[in-house]
């Protein structure tokens, strides 16, 4: 960048942007965060090239953009495994060490499920009563984390489900007779769908949700 003014002229000088990226993995960034530079420079360009009269006004510059974000996407590629790899790695290190404990996640489940079953038991009476707001949280929150510390799903897809897709189960043929229910929405949404298998009894739990 010119310290003097600013200005788009750093695209004709593609070797000192590469030199830049490497300077910051040399300083100890991670592959990932080098990568993240590279999005932002693209979306600065983009902008530029895009949405302003520079197609007009400077017709050799804005081929320059142009070709600095070709320049910029064979950067993004020559590093995209080893991006992959890293995340690969990451995520493997917090499976590994940076998990709770089964028992700590069945824990928290058995020290509210009798204040649960008291709550639901008023719900699915023959004459049932009104619940409390304290009631009614207290079965959303279970219900929550059952989700999340039993079937390990993300928070995300918690936040994100919604009633329609809560009921829109499907049955699965076998012994077990376990209902799968998907959601839409969540963190991964742009390449899977979140899915979660219920037993008999959650799935009664899940039927008696909804009354």
């Amino acid at each position: 960048m010119d310290h003097r003014e600013p200005n788009l002229f750093f695209v004709r000088q593609p070797e000192k942007t590469r030199q830049y990226l490497s300077d910051l993995a040399g300083a100890g960034l991670t592959k990932q965060t080098v990568q993240n530079y590279v999005k932002s420079i693209k979306r600065f360009l983009n902008f530029h090239v895009g949405f302003t009269d520079i197609m007009f006004s400077d017709k050799e510059l804005h081929a320059d953009c142009k070709n600095f974000l070709l320049f910029l996407g064979h950067v993004q590629a020559s590093t995209q495994k080893q991006v992959s790899k890293e995340v690969t790695r990451k995520r493997f290190e917090i499976l590994s060490e940076g998990c709770v404990p089964l028992e700590k996640c069945v824990a928290v489940l058995e020290a509210a499920k009798a204040d649960f079953l008291n709550a639901m038991e008023i719900l699915i009476a023959s004459e049932p009563k009104e619940l409390s707001t304290k009631q009614s949280q207290l079965i959303l929150y279970y219900l929550e984390a059952l989700l999340i510390l039993r079937h390990l799903q993300r928070p995300g897809v918690v936040e994100h489900m919604t009633v329609k897709e809560w009921m829109l189960w499907k049955r699965v043929s076998g012994q077990g007779g376990h209902v799968v229910v998907g959601v839409k929405e969540h963190k991964n949404a742009a390449t899977q769908v979140a899915t979660f298998a219920l037993s008999r009894e959650e799935e009664m739990v899940r039927c008696s949700a909804l009354v």
